[in-house]
């Protein structure tokens, strides 16, 4: 990232219980990062999506408890391409976790931009780090591990034998990353390419 630093922010989505009655579905994706009108003009899009954008919500909400009807939850993460962000094709992971998955979708340093919660608003490098994407996967797998044993909120319920990845693109790479780490027990490419 540009500045520099060490941490790299991750999205957890999963079955939570129902929310109650009144409870507003959060915004689909990082409100400053939705109204930047550089992310639009990068693509050629119309910069007015900037003032649409951090309207949309998604089909989520936020810190509900985890949904009671399974023991253990399989994981599922995500890979996004650059230069975009871990929110990117989020209405994937909203349906993958309606259907009981854990999905876990980290920025990764060639994401357009990251938000962290300190306020620091930082610019990815978007030349693509498979390298980088790599690292990523293998401290989120390690972490896996910590959380399912004495996090408060997942300890013992990630199914740890039941690891998968996917990838939109650029993010097909992590078909590597299962060669590379036999946790991971599928991986599925959307629209994948540069897999060499």
């Amino acid at each position: 990232y540009s500045p520099a630093t060490n941490a790299f922010m991750v999205t957890f989505l999963y079955p939570g219980r129902a929310p109650g009655a009144g409870a507003l579905p959060v915004p689909k994706m990082n409100q400053r990062l939705a109204a930047d009108t550089s992310y639009y003009s990068l693509g050629g899009a119309d910069t007015r999506w900037a003032i649409l954008t951090p309207r949309f919500v998604g089909q989520r909400s936020s810190d509900l408890p985890l949904a009671a009807n399974q023991e253990r939850f399989p994981i599922l993460l995500f890979s996004h391409c650059p230069p975009t962000h871990r929110d990117f094709s989020s209405q994937i992971a909203e349906e993958l976790a309606s259907h009981g998955y854990v999905v876990i979708a980290p920025d990764h340093s060639d994401c357009f931009k990251t938000e962290f919660p300190d306020g620091r608003y930082l610019t990815g490098n978007w030349a693509g780090d498979s390298d980088g994407r790599f690292k990523d996967f293998q401290f989120l797998l390690d972490e896996l591990e910590r959380l399912n044993a004495s996090d408060p909120f997942f300890a013992g319920r990630l199914d740890l034998d039941r690891i998968g990845i996917y990838g939109l693109i650029y993010g097909g790479m992590v078909a590597e990353m299962c060669r590379r780490d036999d946790r991971l027990k599928c991986v599925a490419l959307l629209e994948a390419e540069n897999l060499q």
